[in-house]
């Protein structure tokens, strides 16, 4: 499932991509983000750019969830009918 394109989020496998790097990492007070790795290059990271990943997940994931109600209404729907023709 892809985010919607009107949407300004990176896409599901940027964002894959993004939260495993943060978890390969640590967070320094003053916004160094250290990879556990050594031939990762040191990063500088905002609050406001975790802040962007941080609602860009929260995003996706809703649109995921919203995808997926969808289809378990379409299939209670369907089972209904099946069961009202028999």
């Amino acid at each position: 499932m892809t985010c919607s394109p009107d949407c300004a989020m990176p896409s599901p496998k940027a964002q894959t991509l993004r939260a495993a790097q943060f978890s390969h990492t640590w967070l320094s007070p003053e916004g160094r983000l250290v990879s556990n790795r050594d031939a990762v290059p040191e990063e500088r990271v905002t609050a406001e750019d975790l802040t962007r990943f941080a609602e860009s997940v929260f995003a996706c994931k809703e649109q995921m969830w919203l995808y997926r109600q969808k289809d378990l209404q379409n299939a209670l729907l369907e089972d209904a009918a099946a069961h009202e023709r028999s």
